[in-house]
């Protein structure tokens, strides 16, 4: 990344691409007093400028703001949002184990993690288990038996195939971040555990009800062996996807979950358990879950952006106030352009955020160039491209960059606050081929930090440049700006002097 350098205003000004007169200048610049330090951080979609930083300072101007103006209150709060993440799937931590040196994977989980000169990513999602996204073919849960045999005391339960690397990684991870949050989610049951076990992936074929506590505590053995490895574990899930792939019923999930929290706190752990993790279309489903969960202390919902309305995440959030929303799964396509993915990347982080989400984590953290490895799911992206030729030449993908422009400039416990945004809701269609309904125009979220630090983030959707003002409002000062199409800029907002 390009080191913060300062610069006059008026380099700034050109910078921006903003035209106006002497008299324009002076309106942004005003009264003495303190003054405003602001660190611009920028990326261009044709990567001719990539987390750029420039510097200037405003001074206290008496403005009313317009409706042309993206006006930051940072007297409105809303959620306190904890970080950014994504997936070591088994094809994520195959990849960074067999294509890369241990010098070169350090150092590029040092940028994905590192609190001090790295993106700061503070959550990392895996699987417990299998999912669609491994190295072997063949399909592997924690406790498998012979076709026909069960298990129901859990004798052969073993995380052993998470120890060749998954395991090795994440503590890789926590060296690097101590804070690093894990959390984890099983794509499948064991075949045993099924209505039908000569059925594994079939729709209909779902947890027979009699194995609820089985599976309970099929979960709260991975929290433990996971602790024995020294990794801790700050939530589980009862299942990826439970709705979408008619593996659960609504009934069994919240069985599950409510019989799973039973045994962790008996335990004295605690290990948090976040709900549904799956996509907005599914908030019918969602919705009456949570009606007969009003009166429980499980009180996380997590959503996957693929298919349904960003709007679903606010509307389900005046229900449900005390829910705390978590964004955890999204991803790009190879056949995808960069302005197309981070139109996409950047709507939906965006949406996500002033919807109430304060944990955001993409799918496969890494990849190789085909999208691989993986036995049936082909063309998909990671957030960073991982070259199985061994030479170490890492492509950062347009959501690393969605990702780090955010991630970047936010401390752990900053506070959502009131920013405007214009342009139409995001809406996905359909994911395969993916269908969605873009802003087309200007969008943004606020912060603020714990050491007062105002953050905005901005995304410009619309097919020409925008020109704006940015008006700060408590504190009453102006930057005038132009954002091109397709760029990604973040704002800091620093008081300094007296």
């Amino acid at each position: 990344m390009t080191g913060a350098r300062a610069i006059d205003r008026r380099a700034l000004m050109k910078l921006l691409g903003v035209v106006g007169s002497a008299a324009a200048a002076t309106a942004c610049l005003g009264q003495s007093g303190p003054t405003l330090t602001v660190r611009h951080t920028r990326t261009l979609v044709d990567r001719s400028s990539v987390m750029e930083e420039r510097t200037t300072e405003l001074e206290r101007s008496s403005v009313e703001p317009g409706p042309d103006d993206v006006v930051i209150d940072s007297h409105k709060s809303d959620q306190t949002f904890f970080g950014v993440g994504a997936a070591l799937t088994d094809s994520a931590a195959y990849c960074l184990w067999t294509y890369l040196s241990g010098e070169q994977r350090r150092e590029l989980l040092a940028d994905l993690f590192g609190p001090v000169g790295g993106c700061q990513w503070s959550v990392v999602r895996i699987c417990l288990g299998d999912s669609d996204f491994r190295a072997q073919t063949d399909l592997h849960t924690y406790n498998d038996v012979p076709l026909g045999e069960t298990d129901p005391d859990l004798r052969g339960f073993s995380i052993a195939r998470d120890e060749r690397y998954i395991i090795p990684i994440l503590h890789e991870i926590l060296e690097i971040n101590p804070d690093v949050r894990v959390i984890g989610a099983p794509w499948f049951h064991p075949r045993w555990m099924l209505r039908d076990a000569a059925l594994v992936q079939s729709p209909s074929n779902q947890l027979d009800e009699s194995n609820i506590d089985i599976w309970a505590r099929y979960l709260f053995r991975a929290v433990e062996e996971y602790e024995r490895a020294g990794i801790p574990m700050y939530a589980v899930t009862p299942l990826n996807e439970p709705f979408s792939t008619a593996h659960m019923t609504i009934k069994t999930h919240e069985t599950t979950a409510r019989r799973l929290r039973n045994m962790l706190d008996a335990a004295g752990k605690t290990t948090r358990i976040y709900l549904v993790d799956d996509n907005w279309s599914r908030e019918p489903e969602v919705t009456a879950m949570f009606k007969d969960l009003s009166f429980s202390p499980l009180d996380i919902v997590a959503w996957h952006g693929y298919v349904g309305a960003a709007s679903t995440q606010s509307d389900f959030r005046k229900q449900f106030p005390r829910v705390e929303t978590w964004m955890t799964e999204f991803r790009s396509r190879l056949d995808e352009s960069v302005a197309y993915t981070t139109a996409r990347m950047a709507s939906l982080l965006v949406s996500s955020l002033n919807g109430g989400t304060t944990v955001y984590t993409l799918w496969n953290l890494a990849l190789d160039e085909g999208g691989n490895p993986t036995p049936y799911s082909p063309g998909r992206r990671g957030v960073v491209t991982v070259p199985s030729d061994g030479s170490g030449d890492i492509v950062r993908s347009p959501e690393y960059y969605v990702l780090a422009q955010l991630s970047t400039a936010l401390q752990p416990g900053a506070v959502r606050v009131s920013s405007t945004s214009w342009g139409k809701p995001y809406v996905v269609e359909r994911d395969m081929p993916p269908t969605a309904q873009l802003p087309g125009d200007v969008i943004t979220t606020a912060f603020r930090n714990p050491d007062d630090t105002v953050v905005l983030y901005c995304y410009n959707d619309a097919a020409v440049s925008r020109s704006f003002r940015i008006v700060y409002s408590p504190y009453g000062a102006v930057l005038p700006v132009t954002m091109a199409p397709g760029e990604l800029s973040t704002f800091s907002f620093s008081l300094t002097g007296s």
